[in-house]
C-alpha cells in the first residue's frame, strides 16, 4: 500500500537522524492522504516503528486491561498524536469536518478506537462531549449489532484500501429518522501507510436527490417517516413505493440492510429516544405517541435495541 521506507543519513553533527522516503504506488487508490510534504521531508509517524499513535499515550498494556479509563489529559493526547501521525493537513480535516453543516463524520484508528466525532455527532448521538469518546470504540457506545456494521465497513476500507462511496445506511446510531448516504475512506499518513478511517455522513432528504437506484426505497423511507407513529403497515409502504410486496421486501432489504418491520421499529425508537431525551413526557405517553402498542412493547423493544430501559436512558441523558 506505499508504505514509506526509512532510511538513515549523518547530519552536521555526525549523528543518525531518520527521515521518511515515500516508495512509489502503483494503481494509487482513492484516499484521505494528509499531508503536502515532499518526500525529502522529515515526517512524523512515516512507519511504524515510529508512528506517534495512542500507544505513546496509553500502553498496549494498559489500554487492553478490562475496565481501563484513559483520563481527559490522556484522551487529548491520544487524538493528538493521531492527528499528527496524519501529517500537516490532519488537524485541519478535523476543522473542516467539524464546522460543516449537516456532516455526520468520524475518525478511526486501526484498532476501531474513535480519534475523532464531529459537532453534529456529538449533538444527535448525545454523546456529552467529542473527548468522552475518544479512544472508545463503536461497541462501547452502541449495541452489539448496530457497532458491528459501523466497524465492519471500517475494517473493509482498511483492508483493501478502497474507499465505500454514496452508500445507504441505516441510521440507528445518530437516531434521526432520515435516510442517510455515507462515505468511508482511508486515512493514510505521509508515507501512504493506512493507519485509519474518516466515515462521512449526510442526510438525504426526501426533497434531495440520491443515487436512481435508491428511489424506490427513498420514497417508501419518507413516507414511513412521515407516518411512522400510525399503524402503518409494509404492504401500504409498498404501494406507495410502487412495488408489489414481495418485490419490495426485498430491495428494502439489500438497501437498507434490515426488514421493513425492523425499519418502522427503529425509527419509532428514534423517535421516542428523542422525546425522553427533551422531554418529561412519561415513559407509557411517548410510547403511545410514537406509535407502540402499549408501555410494555416499547419497554422490550427499547431494549433490545438500545440494550437499556428507557427510564434509565433518560436519566443517563438527564445527567450530562
Amino acid at each position: 500500500m506505499g508504505c514509506a521506507e526509512v532510511a538513515k543519513e549523518p547530519d552536521k553533527k555526525g549523528e543518525m537522524r531518520r527521515h521518511a522516503v515515500s516508495t512509489s504506488r502503483k494503481d494509487d487508490l482513492p484516499a484521505v492522504n494528509t499531508c503536502r510534504s515532499s518526500s525529502k521531508n522529515v515526517c512524523k509517524g512515516a512507519c511504524g516503528a515510529s508512528e506517534p499513535g495512542a500507544d505513546a499515550s496509553l500502553g498496549s498494556s494498559a489500554r487492553r486491561k478490562e475496565g481501563f479509563k484513559p483520563t481527559l489529559r490522556q484522551r487529548r493526547k491520544m487524538q493528538r498524536d493521531f492527528l499528527d501521525m496524519l501529517g500537516p493537513m490532519g488537524h485541519l480535516l478535523k476543522t473542516v469536518l467539524d464546522i460543516c453543516p449537516d456532516v455526520f463524520a468520524w475518525f478511526a484508528d486501526k484498532d476501531d478506537r474513535l480519534m475523532f466525532v464531529s459537532r453534529m455527532n456529538v449533538e444527535m448521538c448525545n454523546l456529552g462531549s467529542e473527548l468522552d469518546v475518544i479512544g472508545k470504540t463503536c461497541g462501547e457506545l452502541f449495541p452489539q449489532h448496530m457497532a458491528e456494521i459501523y466497524m465492519e465497513k471500517c475494517r473493509q476500507v482498511r483492508r483493501t484500501g478502497r474507499p465505500l462511496v454514496e452508500t445507504v445506511y441505516d441510521h440507528a446510531s445518530d437516531f434521526s429518522t432520515e435516510l442517510r448516504i455515507g462515505n468511508i475512506l482511508p486515512l493514510r499518513t505521509p508515507g501512504g501507510k493506512i493507519v485509519g478511517t474518516v466515515s462521512i455522513y449526510r442526510r438525504a432528504n426526501s426533497n434531495e436527490s440520491t443515487p436512481d437506484w435508491y428511489g424506490k426505497v427513498k420514497r417508501a423511507v419518507a413516507y414511513i417517516d412521515a407516518h411512522y407513529a400510525e399503524g402503518v403497515s409494509v404492504e401500504t409502504v409498498a404501494r406507495e413505493s410502487g412495488l408489489s410486496e414481495s418485490q419490495f421486501r426485498r430491495v428494502f432489504e439489500q438497501v437498507i440492510a434490515k426488514s421493513p418491520v425492523d425499519y418502522i421499529t427503529t425509527i419509532r425508537l428514534n423517535a421516542a429516544r428523542k422525546l425522553l431525551a427533551t422531554t418529561e413526557k412519561s415513559v407509557a405517553d411517548i410510547a403511545v405517541e410514537v406509535g407502540f402498542f402499549d408501555q410494555s412493547h416499547f419497554i422490550k423493544a427499547f431494549k433490545r435495541e438500545r440494550g437499556t430501559t428507557p427510564g434509565r436512558y433518560r436519566r443517563e441523558i438527564w445527567k450530562k
